[in-house]
């Protein structure tokens, strides 16, 4: 009876020892994961955590990083589904402040990305739902065939969103990014709205939304307060947007 008895506690045990695997198939991340590593074969303890197998991710709490140099996601597989589910990464960033004179200025930035999914630009990832706030450097950056969906980026020391080749970016707002509100090379940029962005200081790269060095298409933006009223670089409109108030 003893041993029958501890025979289903046993089964439980087994079934829920690995916490950073869900139910459903979704891995699961949050600050005791981030700190303690594991969520993928090659992730160490601490920032940053490393997805290095496609599949799908899910925030299950808010993540902070104070290490203005390091990353705080790195994404380094192709075919990634990183759902924020509504919870927010933070970095170091402060002092996030706009001037009509030299446009935005901030304080504690530094190298590290909020998710970083461009080192030998895997391709195919997707990263929605979320916050990314006072990031020292670029606060989402993917490389070909990624879509950013439902992101906010409050506070960014580089772009707010920059994706690559085929690149999407929807429904996203960007405020407060001492570079560039969204980056987008022969992408398609849709239901965004881009405000205090770019400046003087770096104003030669500063845009609401830049097509880089190629052309990318955009739909529906709300762009204000752009440094120097310099909204779009390589931009093809595919439908109205709004510059200050007026149709643009």
């Amino acid at each position: 009876m003893r041993s029958g008895g501890r025979l289903p506690l046993l089964l439980c045990t087994l079934l829920f020892a690995s916490p950073a695997a869900a139910v459903d198939g979704v891995i699961e991340i949050n600050q005791v994961r981030a700190l303690a590593g594991g969520v993928t074969a090659t992730d160490t303890p601490g920032f940053p955590v490393t997805i290095d197998v496609g599949g799908s991710y899910r925030l299950t709490g808010n993540l902070v990083n104070p290490n203005a140099n390091v990353n705080t996601i790195e994404m380094r597989a192709s075919l990634i589904t990183l759902d924020l589910n509504g919870f927010s990464i933070t970095g170091s960033l402060s002092g996030c402040s706009w001037s009509a004179g030299s446009g935005v200025s901030c304080s504690g930035f530094g190298a590290g990305k909020a998710i970083e999914g461009s080192i030998g630009c895997p391709f195919g990832n997707t990263v929605r739902s979320g916050l990314v706030y006072n990031t020292a450097s670029d606060g989402v950056d993917l490389c070909a065939a990624s879509r950013v969906e439902n992101v906010q980026v409050l506070g960014a020391f580089g772009t707010g969103i920059q994706v690559s080749e085929s690149g999407i970016v929807r429904d996203c707002t960007v405020v407060l990014a001492y570079v560039s509100g969204v980056r987008a090379q022969s992408g398609l940029v849709v239901d965004t709205t881009i405000r205090d962005t770019g400046s003087a200081a770096n104003g030669a790269f500063s845009y609401g939304a830049d097509g880089l060095s190629a052309t990318v298409a955009t739909r529906n933006l709300v762009l204000q307060r752009i440094w120097n009223n310099q909204y779009f670089r390589n931009g093809r409109s595919l439908g109205t947007s709004s510059c200050d108030g007026v149709t643009c």
